[in-house]
């Protein structure tokens, strides 16, 4: 591949990095055996071969298919790629100054950011070259970042799409789990920034998704996941991780290891699901796993663990579902019904009267006192 290219003076800190203002062709830019987008699968948790990048929204993809369409190449903003060095190993490229000329021989190369685009490109540029021939050589402006390692690549991706257009936030957690684990300093800025509760949160979730006989096994959803219509996930990975933050900041399990995190809040579940049987078994007709549940339930995980803890109560299934079953015997106000096995389960219905009703941060927190009051006559 050729790039009529011009190497930026840009100052770097870092010396191994060349940077070169580009023109690339659409049908480079398209080619997929030249130019890979590194996606982040979670089947490669805790690999060194993890990606970072979500899959490409269709819809975005179509928009700018549709854009292509009827306008041409015409994008003023510039395709980020990232020539990769694997460890020491720099990538071999030719640069002829005179020529202002660049010649890459082996690859991938990596787009960094403009992936919708090039997809967009990809999916109507066959017909765009039907009609005009020319349309294949046609250039677009780029940036070719020279000498970045796979985690310095990453770091640019984040700065640009938590500055200008913000990378989703189940993702974003995952790719700040995964450089806090690569890289010591990355670490102490983590915990620097009060963060370190998300990395803990991340790691718990992925255990209770994993674990087979949870109430939460297979019922959240991945970054870069599909699920068909028979799926049982219903929760977003982001959402289950901030909803858990009131019990990992400044809550009892603060101090707890991960591990012991996971046995009591899926010792937690368990008992809810012995309570609300049916709401555990059919999650998307209910909303209990659902950021009504999520969020309310693990409110009152945290008001449960100081008041058992307190009172020397072992944190177990059989001990949380004796209390759980005591509070919300005492709620007939608010959880209507309560006390037989399919009466139970009424409260957490989708598009019921019940819990369904409770909406955002506010309808969260008034269920949670509401439940509280009734049941334990004290918010914590």
């Amino acid at each position: 591949m050729k790039l009529k290219a011009f190497e930026v003076n840009h100052g770097s800190y870092n010396e191994r990095l060349k940077l070169f203002s580009c023109a690339i062709t659409a049908r480079d830019l398209v080619d997929e055996s030249q130019i890979k987008v590194d996606r982040w699968k979670d089947s490669k948790r805790n690999t060194t071969d993890q990606g970072y990048q979500r899959d490409a929204n269709k819809g975005r993809v179509k928009s700018v298919a549709k854009f292509v369409t009827g306008h041409g190449l015409d994008f003023p903003t510039t395709v980020l790629l990232s020539y990769r060095r694997e460890g020491e190993k720099m990538p071999e490229y030719t640069y002829n100054k005179e020529k202002n000329e660049l010649e890459i021989t082996e690859y991938p190369v990596y787009l960094v950011d403009a992936q919708h685009r090039t997809a967009g490109i990809r999916e109507v540029l066959e017909g765009l070259v039907a009609r005009d021939p020319n349309m294949g050589g046609k250039e677009l402006c780029a940036v070719l970042m020279v000498g970045l390692d796979k985690h310095e690549e990453r770091k640019y991706f984040e700065i640009i799409n938590t500055t200008a257009k913000g990378v989703s936030q189940d993702l974003g957690l995952e790719l700040l789990a995964e450089g806090a684990k690569n890289d010591p300093e990355e670490m102490e800025r983590i915990k620097a920034q009060n963060k370190a509760w998300a990395i803990k949160g991340v790691g718990i979730i992925h255990t209770l998704n994993e674990l087979e006989d949870s109430p939460w096994n297979q019922r959240i959803k991945m970054p870069n996941e599909e699920y068909d219509k028979y799926s049982q996930a219903v929760a977003g990975s982001a959402q289950m991780v901030n909803s858990l933050k009131v019990v990992l900041v400044n809550g009892l399990l603060q101090v707890k290891s991960q591990e012991e995190c996971v046995r009591i809040i899926d010792a937690f579940w368990k008992a809810l699901r012995n309570l609300f049987p049916d709401a555990l078994r059919y999650p998307k007709k209910h909303v209990i796993q659902k950021t009504t549940g999520m969020f309310t339930l693990h409110l009152l995980l945290n008001n449960l663990l100081l008041r058992m803890m307190t009172e020397g109560k072992e944190l177990n299934e059989k001990n949380f579902q004796a209390v759980l079953r005591e509070l919300f015997g005492r709620c007939g106000n608010v959880v209507v019904g309560f006390g037989t096995e399919n009466e139970n389960s009424k409260f957490w219905a989708s598009g019921s009267d019940g819990a369904a009703v409770y909406r955002g941060q506010a309808g969260f927190k008034q269920l949670y006192n509401k439940l509280v009051e009734e049941g334990l006559d004290e918010v914590v």
